[in-house]
């Protein structure tokens, strides 16, 4: 029910920002090479790299935020964030045995962008991203017995991020990939997250 939620609750915010966005296009040159705070919302699809014997596919969730942009002439801009996310993955090892890794998370990205246009402005983002879990919630057969999947999930992990987006006018979208730079298990050096991104929001 919560993964429903979470859903309805990323996809009901992209449908409403869409239907603002053909209402926005006269006012984007009013905003170009101004500093801009805005707000965004989207899903998350996220999984990890793992020991061979274990495998992680993708879990969906949800992220809601804040986004900078802080603009360097006419074509970069630097563009911090802070983020809530609702993170994890689920896995099964050789023997069958499933588990289930789900994260509260607060993510800091910040961003170089690179821009081009007016009306219509596409852009392409890259840098890194500092991640704190709040708390983590294990379920299954997780650190149990000795036929249980060994997992002990760090407080911190470091990402790096690319992506694509698209502003017109306030409105905006974005599309994103992260790769884990360091390890997200105490015990083992074979766990790297990785993930994908869908966002949409304002910017004022």
């Amino acid at each position: 029910m919560k993964k429903i939620n979470g859903l309805l609750l990323g996809l009901g915010f992209l449908g409403a920002v869409s239907a603002m966005a053909g209402e926005s296009v006269a006012e984007t040159s009013s905003y170009r090479g101004k500093p801009r705070v805005g707000v965004q919302a989207g899903l998350n699809f996220d999984s990890a790299t793992t020991p061979s014997q274990i495998n992680a596919s993708t879990k969906t969730g949800f992220t809601v935020g804040a986004v900078f942009d802080l603009p360097i002439g006419t074509l970069f801009s630097i563009s911090p964030e802070i983020n809530y996310s609702r993170r994890g993955f689920d896995l099964v090892n050789a023997g069958g045995i499933k588990a289930s890794v789900a994260s509260h998370s607060i993510e800091v990205p910040v961003f170089a962008k690179i821009g081009f246009g007016d009306e219509i402005r596409p852009y392409f983002f890259a840098g890194p991203m500092g991640v704190w879990n709040i708390s983590n919630e294990l379920t299954g057969d997780i650190g149990k017995t000795g036929k249980s999947i060994s997992y002990d999930p760090r407080t911190f992990d470091l990402a790096a991020v690319g992506g694509v987006g698209v502003d017109i006018g306030p409105v905006f979208a974005s599309a994103r990939v992260n790769f884990g730079l360091i390890d997200i298990d105490n015990r083992s050096a074979d766990w790297r997250s990785r993930g994908f991104k869908l966002i949409a929001g304002l910017k004022l």
